[in-house]
This record gives C-alpha cells, structure tokens and sequence, in this order.
C-alpha cells in the first residue's frame, strides 16, 4: 500500500512541476519583448559586418567597444536560449519519467525545475538594468555623519 501511494505523490510532483513549466511559456515570451531579443539579433549581425571593414581595426578603442558590445549581445542571446532549451529538457524529462513510471527523477527534475526559475527571475531582474550605463562599473563612498543617536540604531 506504501508502494502505490509514493508512486502518487511522486506523480502528483511531476504535475506540479510541469504545470509551473508551462506556465513560464507565457512569462518567457514576454522576456524575449523586454530583452528585444530580435532587434539584438539584427544590432549583433550589423556590428559583426562592421568588424569585417578595411579600417575597422584602425581605432583600437572603437574596435573594443565594438567587440565589446557584440560580447554583450551573445551573452544576452545564449542565458535566454539556454533558459528555453531548460525548461524544456524538464518537460521531457517529466514526459519520460511518467511513461516509464520512473520515480527516481523526482528530484532530479524538482532540482532542474527549481534552477529554471532562478534563471528566469535572474534574467527578469536583469531587463531592469539595461540602460546605457548600466554595464559600466560604479564607485561608492561612504562618510561617516556626525552620529548622534539616530547612528546609534
């Protein structure tokens, strides 16, 4: 009897957790628009051709920033294709656990499943800092007040 009721719960996980998969779909198509993931591709495929002019090389500072920005480009393009070709593997494997009636990949999809999220919250967040500086590095500083009880918290 402990048998066939494991074997539910276990199948009651793998819904759950295909039920959260699908619904990324919609949240996934939505980060593609926020990451304007077709209009990098076009930006990336003009910068590429800049790279092949004559006098592209000339300006070393410009070439790095070129190379710099096409970096940025593919880093953006391959987290987001890797986050889809995830979610998807977890589908699969949910797929295939339940047609063999398999149990053990219980955690193993629950694992997958759980870094999928991270990643899409990760890149979510991300859409916030694209502005123009965002990339660039910052410095803070910290001066002391003049304290009083309010320092004393």
């Amino acid at each position: 009897m402990k048998r066939v009721m494991r074997k539910g719960i276990n199948m009651v996980q793998y819904d759950e957790t295909r039920l959260a998969m699908e619904a990324l779909e919609p949240e996934l198509e939505d980060l593609r628009g926020a990451l304007n993931l077709d209009g990098i591709k076009i930006k990336l495929d003009e910068l590429e051709m800049k790279t092949t002019e004559p006098n592209f090389w000339d300006d070393a500072e410009k070439s790095g920033a070129v190379l710099q920005q096409i970096g940025r480009y593919k880093q953006t393009i391959s987290d987001f294709e890797k986050l889809k070709e995830n979610r998807d593997d977890v589908l699969t494997m949910i797929e295939l656990a339940e047609e063999e009636n398999d149990e053990s990949m219980v955690d193993e999809v629950k694992e997958l499943a759980e870094k999928v999220k991270s990643n899409f919250e990760e890149q979510k967040l991300g859409t916030l800092l694209k502005g123009e500086y965002d990339s660039c590095n910052a410095i803070l500083s910290f001066h002391a007040g003049a304290g009083g009880t309010e320092a004393q918290d």
